[in-house]
């Protein structure tokens, strides 16, 4: 593996106009590649050298040495090359201090637990989802499940509250009976029965009421219930 990395060197006035080139060395200052002028150019700086597009080098880092063929003027160091994701993945033996297996080692660990929250329990399967609520509901669709309304249900409610509906007979012959009880006429008894069924009505105290005046539809007072703690007597 090779890098790429930025190479200039200022070797100062005194050598400016010059071919100069450069070879790059291991680290153990065994030749990576031999000298060359390729490249090379000098800057608007005299004496400063520049490669262009950078000089290739060893991964591992190691030293550039610039001057003309034979003769040299300057040794830099090249630093190591910094590892690439796909290089610290790839690793074989990564540990916590050089990388190491972390991620690895943890997803093929039997017990995994995040801060106490265990991981070990598998979620409900459809089978065993399906068993739960067949238990506790029945078997077979929600319609008819136990807990839920069903359409028989409702419709004995509908056939429950018209049967408890009075029909209009027993309205009218309500009405008629507290006529002739009170001795008022049908008018008087119609208007009773609105006043305290629709109109407004006063009470004579606020916290604790001794009676309730209840307004025919014309705002005359109508009918006048008397108050105790337990009942309530029209007047």
């Amino acid at each position: 593996m090779a890098q790429t990395t930025a190479a200039a060197a200022d070797l100062g006035p005194p050598h400016t106009t010059k071919a100069i080139g450069f070879r790059v060395l291991n680290l153990d200052e065994t030749v990576y590649s031999v000298f060359s002028t390729t490249g090379v150019v000098e800057t608007n700086v005299p004496g400063f050298y520049r490669k262009d597009n950078g000089a290739v080098a060893p991964d591992a880092g190691g030293y550039i040495v610039w001057g003309i063929s034979g003769t040299d003027y300057a040794e830099a160091t090249i630093p190591p090359a910094a590892p690439t994701a796909q290089q610290i993945w790839e690793y074989s033996t990564r540990t916590l201090s050089s990388f190491g297996t972390l991620i690895a080692d943890i997803w093929s660990n039997a017990i995994r637990t995040i801060t106490g929250g265990s991981l070990t329990t598998a979620p409900p399967t459809v089978a065993q989802i399906d068993t739960q609520l067949s238990g506790t509901h029945g078997a077979g669709a929600w319609v008819t499940a136990t807990g839920f309304a069903t359409p028989t249900n409702v419709t004995d409610a509908q056939t429950a509250i018209t049967a408890a509906q009075p029909s209009a007979a027993a309205v009218v012959a309500a009405i008629m009976a507290h006529a002739v009880a009170t001795g008022k006429t049908f008018e008087e008894a119609m208007l009773n029965i609105w006043s305290v069924t629709v109109g407004d009505s006063t009470a004579n105290d606020a916290q604790n009421p001794t009676s309730i005046v209840y307004d025919d539809p014309t705002g005359v007072t109508n009918v006048t219930h008397t108050l105790t703690d337990t009942t309530r007597v029209a007047s």
